[in-house]
C-alpha cells in the first residue's frame, strides 16, 4: 500500500489493487477524521527521501519505520503489511477548542496547515507502536492545543521545502514515550520551527532534521540526542535569546547548512547561534566529533564532556563557563571561543587555531596547560592566565592582562603579536621573543627579544611602553606614532644602547611638536638609532643622557601683499 494524492484528496492505495484510483480506500478529505479502519498501522510511512527528487507523494518518496529492521526505504516495509493494517489520516484544517480526536496518523498536505485551537487535544498512535505525524512540503502545525502521543513514541517527519518559509510548530506535544524529529533538509532557513512549549516525558532525538529552537521547552525537560543520521545529522539552530537547559547527546553535526541560496552564507555544525544571550544551561555529551558555529553568542554554563569541540567559522562568540572535562580536543577555525567565569577550561586535549581566535574572560586567575597549535590569536582579558605547556610559537597574542604569565621553556620561533594593556605583561621569570609588540603597559618578570615592530599604543594611537629590563634588539624597529605636540614614548627602566634599533615616525595627524620625548631611560641613554626615517625632512632627533626626543622645525610663513 502506499499514500496517493488525487484531486485534493489523499487515499491509501493497496498495491494488490488498481493504480486509477477506483479501488482505492478513501482516507480524508479536509480536516480531522478517523477512518473506517479498527486496527492502527504498526509500523508508520514517516519521512519523504528528497534524494530521489521530489514531485509528488508515492512509494519512492517515503522512508518507513520497521520494529525489527528500524528506518528502511517504502517498498521493504510494504510488503510486511497485510490489508487493513493501516490508518493514516491526511489533515488540512482545524480542531476546533476543546475538542477532541484520535487517530493513528497523522499526514499534513502540501503547504497546508493543521490548528489546533485552544484546549483541543489531538491523539496520534495506539500507545504502543511508533506514532507518526508526517509533515509534507512547508507544512505547519498552529495554535496552542496539544498534540498528544500517549505512551506511544512520537516520530514527527520533517519534509523538505523549496522556499524560504520552512516549518513552523507552536502547539504543544505531550505524552510519555519521547519523540523522535527526522527530515531532511540542506538549507538551514527551510526547517523546522519550535516555539511551542512541550510537557511530554521521555527523550527527544533529533536525526536528519534542522531544528529551530525558539522556546526553552520546545522539547520539554528530558535529554535530547543529536543523532548522526543520513545525509547531515541532527542541528539545531538559535537564533532567539532563551535559555536551554535540557541536557544533550551529541552524536552528528560535521555537516554544513547553507543559510540561504540567495546570499551562499552557511551555517555549520550540530550547534549553531544565531543571535545573542543564547545559554545552554544543560550538560553537553559530545558522543562523537562535533561541530558548532555561532554568528552571535552562545554560552555553556553546563559541562561538556565526551569527544572533540571543533569551532567553525562564524562572526560570533562561543563562550565556554564551566570546568570541562571532554578529551579529544578543540579546533578553532575561524571564528572566536571565548572562556568565562571562574575556573573555565577547553578539557585536556590540544588547542588548534586555523585563523581563529581564543579568548581568556576568566574572572579569577587559572593555569592553561593544554597544548596551543597552528596559527591565529590569543586574547587575556580577564584575570590572569599562566600558560603552563609549550605549543606557543607562531601565535598571535592580544591584551594580555596584569598578571599573566608565561611557564614554559623558551620558545625557538618568536609569538607573532604582543599587544600590552594597562594591565601590563608579566614574563614569569622567563625570557621570550616576539615578531611585534604593541600597545601601552609594563613589560616586566623577563627580557624580550623583539625580532620586529615596537607600536606603543598600535597603529592609529599613541601610547607608552615600559621595560622593566632592556629588550635584545634583534632587526628591530621603534615605530614612532607623532600627532600635535605628542608622540610614542618607550621607556627602560635600566640603561639602554639603542645602536640595534631602527626608527621610524609616522604621523595620525599634524605634528608641529619641538623636543618632544619619544624614548627614556631611568639609567642612561647610549648610541644612537641605527637608521631614522621621517615623514617630512623636517623632523630631527636629539640624544641627550637620559633621553631621546624629535622636533618638526616647520614654521609657518606669511605672504604680505
Amino acid at each position: 500500500m502506499f499514500v496517493r494524492e488525487r484531486g485534493g484528496a489523499f487515499y491509501i492505495q493497496d498495491a494488490n489493487l488498481a493504480l486509477d484510483g477506483t479501488k482505492s480506500t478513501f482516507v480524508v478529505k479536509g480536516g480531522v477524521e478517523t477512518n473506517a479502519y479498527t486496527t492502527l498501522v504498526k509500523a508508520p510511512v514517516f519521512s519523504f527521501n528528497t534524494s530521489k527528487g521530489g514531485g509528488g507523494l508515492g512509494d519512492d518518496y517515503f522512508l518507513c519505520y520497521d520494529s525489527e529492521k528500524g528506518f528502511v526505504e517504502f517498498t521493504d516495509y510494504k510488503t510486511s503489511l497485510s490489508a487493513g493494517e493501516h490508518a493514516v489520516v491526511s489533515a488540512s484544517g482545524s480542531l476546533a477548542a476543546n475538542a477532541s480526536a484520535h487517530v493513528a496518523a497523522v499526514q499534513l498536505a502540501h503547504w497546508k496547515t493543521l490548528t489546533l485551537n485552544a484546549g483541543s487535544r489531538l491523539t496520534v498512535g495506539n500507545g504502543v507502536d511508533p506514532a507518526c505525524l508526517l509533515m509534507g512540503y512547508e507544512t505547519h502545525m498552529d495554535g496552542t492545543g496539544t498534540l498528544d502521543f500517549g505512551t506511544s513514541e512520537g516520530v514527527i517527519s520533517v519534509g523538505p521545502t523549496y522556499y524560504d518559509a520552512g516549518h513552523r510548530f507552536r502547539c504543544s506535544i505531550s505524552g510519555s514515550g519521547g519523540v523522535s524529529f527526522v527530515g531532511l533538509s540542506v538549507y538551514a532557513n527551510r526547517v523546522l520551527t519550535m516555539s511551542g512549549a512541550s510537557d511530554y516525558t521521555g527523550v527527544t532525538h533529533i536525526s536528519s532534521s534542522a531544528m529551530r529552537v525558539r522556546n526553552a521547552r520546545a522539547f520539554s525537560t528530558g535529554d535530547v540526542y543529536l543523532d548522526g543520521g543520513y545525509r547531515n545529522g541532527g542541528k539545531l539552530i538559535f537564533d532567539r535569546p532563551l535559555t536551554f537547559s535540557n541536557n544533550m547527546h551529541v552524536s552528528g553535526g560535521g555537516h554544513r547548512l547553507h543559510e540561504s541560496w540567495k546570499t551562499g552564507v552557511d551555517c555549520y555544525g550540530a550547534i549553531a547561534f544565531q543571535t545573542n544571550d543564547v545559554t545552554i544551561a544543560g550538560n553537553v555529551d559530545l558522543v562523537a566529533y562535533t561541530e558548532m558555529s555561532s554568528s552571535g553568542e552562545g554560552t555553556f554554563t553546563g559541562t561538556i564532556s565526551g569527544d572533540r569541540l571543533v569551532a567553525k567559522p562564524g562572526t560570533g562568540r562561543i563562550v565556554l563557563a564551566a570546568d570541562n572535562t571532554y578529551t579529544g580536543g578543540t579546533e578553532i577555525v575561524r571564528t572566536t571561543i571565548a572562556l568565562a567565569g571562574a575556573a573555565p577550561s577547553l578539557g585536556t586535549g590540544m588547542v588548534s587555531l586555523d585563523n581563529g581566535t581564543l579568548r581568556f574572560e576568566n574572572t579569577a586567575p587559572i593555569v592553561f596547560t593544554n597544548e596551543l597549535d597552528g596559527v591565529g590569536m590569543i586574547e587575556v582579558a580577564g584575570a590572569a592566565v599562566t600558560f603552563a605547556s609549550p605549543g606557543l610559537d607562531g601565535l598571535e597574542f592580544k591584551k594580555l592582562a596584569a598578571g599573566t604569565s608565561f611557564d614554559y621553556p623558551g620558545m625557538t620561533n618568536p609569538v607573532y603579536v604582543v599587544a600590552v594593556d594597562a594591565g601590563g605583561l608579566d614574563l614569569g621569570g622567563r625570557d621570550a621573543t616576539v615578531a611585534r609588540l604593541e600597545g601601552s603597559g609594563r613589560v616586566s618578570g623577563g627580557v624580550l627579544t623583539i625580532t620586529g615592530e615596537i607600536s606603543p599604543g598600535g597603529a592609529g594611537a599613541l601610547g607608552t611602553l615600559v621595560f622593566e629590563r632592556t629588550p635584545v634588539f634583534s632587526g628591530a624597529t621603534y615605530v614612532c606614532d607623532v600627532s600635535g605636540m605628542a608622540a610614542d614614548r618607550v621607556v627602560f627602566e635600566d640603561d639602554v644602547d639603542v645602536s640595534a634599533l631602527a626608527f621610524r615616525a609616522v604621523r595620525s595627524g599634524i605634528f608641529r611638536g619641538r623636543n618632544v620625548e619619544v624614548a627614556a631611560s631611568g639609567g642612561e641613554v647610549t648610541g644612537t638609532f641605527a637608521s631614522a626615517a621621517f615623514p617630512r625632512a623636517s623632523y630631527s632627533l636629539s640624544y641627550e643622557d637620559k633621553s631621546i626626543k624629535i622636533s618638526n622645525a616647520c614654521g609657518f610663513m606669511l605672504y604680505v601683499r
